[in-house]
């Protein structure tokens, strides 16, 4: 009984580490574009004056990297400008568009932007909630007077599995868009 005992002792890590690799995770704000860089071509970032340059964000405080990972998968990244509540860019690798109807899910937000110690799964927001750093479903239509739709930076139609198509339904990845233009097909 002892040697079982012991044997238990023994494996019990390996039994949470492998529990803690299939909960998964939807997105990560992280600190570095680095961290999310196999996205770019060459892992080279886009420069953009002022905001990204040579790999760096120059204001850490207001444009946030966001690794968007859904069911463990890590299917592009965004840089997201959180005074203007706007995604800068969002960039993916186009592996082809396989078909396939468009997810019916929810639109979500980012926790990690509110509270930086918070979880890193994306989530509805919570409607007696005021975000500070970040769109939310009041801020587009059928909520604004000026008609905008969610418009999708990483359109899901590029999608190339039902993952990577539901991981574009975060308000990380939408601009206001027209709803003329979001709708046509």
């Amino acid at each position: 009984m002892i040697g079982g005992s012991l044997m238990m002792h023994h494996l019990l890590p390996l039994a949470i580490l492998l529990l803690l690799s299939i909960i998964p995770t939807e997105t990560e704000v992280v600190a570095s574009v680095k961290e999310c860089n196999t996205f770019f071509l060459d892992k080279t970032p886009p420069n953009i004056p002022q905001i990204l340059e040579g790999g760096n964000i120059l204001d850490q405080n207001r444009y946030k990297v966001i690794c968007q990972t859904f069911s463990n998968t890590t299917t592009f990244v965004t840089l997201y400008d959180t005074k203007n509540k706007i995604p800068v860019f969002s960039a993916a690798k186009y592996r082809g568009r396989p078909g396939g109807k468009r997810p019916k899910i929810n639109w979500m937000i980012e926790p990690q932007l509110e509270k930086p110690a918070d979880d890193d799964n994306m989530r509805q927001a919570d409607n007696n909630i005021i975000y500070k750093h970040q769109a939310v479903n009041t801020d587009y239509k059928p909520y604004n007077q000026q008609g905008f739709d969610r418009g999708h930076l990483f359109p899901s139609s590029y999608g190339s599995d039902p993952t990577e198509k539901s991981s574009t339904f975060t308000l990380t990845n939408a601009v206001p868009q027209k709803s003329r233009f979001n709708r046509v097909r």
